[in-house]
């Protein structure tokens, strides 16, 4: 059983989506070479109306692991809910590369209510069940 208040994990954003613009950008030619012709475009990356976004250098979990440290909690994560892009998928793949892991524009936010685009939570308890502190 999990005690003390529940703060819910947001995240708006895709995961990955600038490391894979980036590695594209690098690697195009090679990327190009795989897909059909067309599939693939940088403009694919980009956020629509998200580019006011920060930037997460190390990734949606290295931010995850900040906000955490300075809440002094832990977090449980479903990362089938935090949005992906299937051709950053695709690109993590040929070159073995973690979505959650790569730059992305994102923001996370913790919420005191769960809502559709919670992906998971954070407590204090939490933090001592992972770690087994009394």
């Amino acid at each position: 059983m999990i005690e003390g208040a529940v703060k819910y994990i947001e995240i708006d954003g895709n995961a990955g989506s600038l490391g894979a613009a980036r590695i594209y950008v690098r690697n195009k030619a090679e990327i190009d070479s795989r897909f059909r012709t067309g599939y693939m475009d940088i403009a694919d990356f980009e956020p629509d109306s998200e580019s006011s976004l920060p930037v997460l250098e190390d990734g949606v979990i290295a931010e995850l692991g900040r906000i955490c440290s300075e809440e002094n909690c832990g977090y449980v994560l479903n990362l089938r809910k935090i949005p992906v892009l299937q051709k950053t998928i695709e690109i993590c793949e040929i070159f073995s590369l973690n979505p959650y892991e790569i730059p992305a524009r994102a923001v996370i936010r913790l919420t005191d209510k769960q809502s559709p685009a919670s992906c998971g939570y954070t407590t204090r308890a939490l933090r001592k069940t992972l770690l087994r502190e009394n």
